[in-house]
C-alpha cells in the first residue's frame, strides 16, 4: 500500500482538484469576475493553493525528492490557518443574512464539521511527520473533507436538482445532499481500512479517522436540535465579521 500511495497519490489528488472545478464552475468559476465580495476569492484562493500544494507534495514523493518535500511542506503551517479563517469568514457572510433558523444552524454545522475533519487529519499528519507511512496516510485524509462540498454541487447542478430530491431527509425544506457525499467519504475510509489491514495489518490510521469523521458528521446532523449548539450558532452569527 505504501508503494501504491507514493506512486498514485498525485493522480488521485489531481483528480479531486479537477473535480472541484466541475463542482464550483456554475456558481463560482464561471462568474468569477462577477463576484463582488472578497471573501469568496479569499476562500477560493486558499483552497486552490492547498490543492496545488497537496498535488505538488505528492509529486515530490513520487519522484523521491523528499528533501524538497519537507521544505515545501512548511508552507502548510501558514496555509492551513488561512483555509480555516477563510472558511469561517465565508460561512459567516453567507449565513448571517438568513437569520437564525434550523437550516442556518445546520449550515454553520456543515462548515464546523468539515473544518474539524480537516484539522483533525492534518494535525495527526503533522504529529507523525517523522513517520512517513503514517504521515502520508493522514495527509491523504485531509483531502476527504473537500469531497462533500464538491460532490454536493456536482449532484445539485448535474445529477439531482433540488426539485427531484424530495426523497432525501430535509432541514428547513432543503434536501440533505451531504448525506450522500458523507456516506461516500465514509465508504472510502472503510475501503482504505480494509486495504491497509490486508497489506500492512495496520489499524491506527483510517479507522481512527473514520471514527472521528462519523462523530463530527453526527454532531453536524443533530446540532440544530440542541440548545447549546443553537446558542453557539447565534453567538457566531452575531460576531462583527461581515
Amino acid at each position: 500500500m505504501d508503494r501504491v500511495l507514493n506512486r498514485n497519490a498525485t493522480f488521485v489528488l489531481g483528480f479531486i482538484f479537477l473535480f472541484a472545478f466541475l463542482g464550483f464552475w456554475p456558481n463560482y468559476f464561471s462568474t468569477i469576475l462577477d463576484q463582488t465580495n472578497w471573501r469568496f476569492h479569499f476562500h477560493g484562493l486558499t483552497l486552490i493553493s492547498w490543492c496545488m500544494l497537496m498535488v505538488f507534495q505528492a509529486y515530490l514523493i513520487r519522484t523521491d525528492n523528499r528533501a524538497l518535500h519537507r521544505k515545501t511542506g512548511k508552507i502548510s503551517y501558514l496555509l492551513v490557518p488561512l483555509v480555516i479563517i477563510s472558511s469561517i469568514l465565508l460561512s459567516h457572510f453567507q449565513e448571517k443574512p438568513r437569520g437564525l433558523s434550523d437550516f442556518t444552524i445546520y449550515g454553520v454545522g456543515i462548515v464546523a464539521n468539515l473544518l474539524l475533519q480537516f484539522t483533525f487529519a492534518y494535525g495527526l499528519a503533522i504529529y507523525n511527520r517523522h513517520k512517513p507511512a503514517l504521515h502520508a496516510r493522514f495527509m491523504i485524509c485531509t483531502a476527504l473533507p473537500m469531497i462533500p462540498p464538491i460532490l454536493d454541487r456536482v449532484i445539485i447542478f448535474y445529477l439531482l436538482p433540488r426539485e427531484q430530491a424530495g426523497f432525501l431527509p430535509q432541514i428547513g425544506g432543503n434536501p440533505l445532499y451531504i448525506l450522500i457525499s458523507s456516506t461516500i467519504v465514509d465508504a472510502v475510509l472503510i475501503a482504505l481500512t480494509i486495504w491497509d489491514w490486508k497489506s500492512r495489518r495496520r489499524l491506527n490510521v483510517f479507522p481512527v479517522v473514520l471514527a472521528a469523521f462519523v462523530l463530527f458528521q453526527s454532531l453536524m446532523l443533530m446540532g440544530h436540535r440542541w440548545d447549546a449548539w443553537r446558542s453557539f450558532a447565534g453567538w457566531f452569527l452575531d460576531l462583527p465579521l461581515s
